[in-house]
This record gives structure tokens, C-alpha cells and sequence, in this order.
């Protein structure tokens, strides 16, 4: 005979996957917003680069 609902282990099973769900999104928001810090930033570094090769005389 099957239970009609589910154990406490399915339910705190549930819980956690509704939690880290939520963690995800959270994280992934957060990626979103730095995205274009991030990018600026690795812009920023190969100008640099570049500037530093250009007065190595290495072009």
C-alpha cells in the first residue's frame, strides 16, 4: 500500500531544492549586474597590454 504523502525525507528533499533554486537565481542575477563591470575591466586590461607592448617596442 503507498502512502498518501510523501515522507519527510522527500519533503525536506523538496525544500532543499526549492532553496538552492532560489540560491541560483540569486547568483545569476548577481553574474548579470557584474557582467558589464567584468567586461570593462578585461577591456581595460588588453589596452593595457597592448600599451605596455607598444613601448616594449614587441608589436
Amino acid at each position: 500500500m503507498r502512502k498518501a504523502a510523501p515522507s519527510r525525507r522527500i519533503q525536506e528533499q523538496e525544500v532543499t531544492i526549492v532553496r538552492l533554486k532560489r540560491e541560483v537565481e540569486t547568483l545569476i542575477d548577481r553574474v548579470k549586474e557584474h557582467d558589464p563591470k567584468i567586461h570593462s575591466v578585461s577591456d581595460q586590461v588588453e589596452i593595457n597590454k597592448d600599451s605596455l607592448q607598444v613601448v616594449r617596442g614587441e608589436q
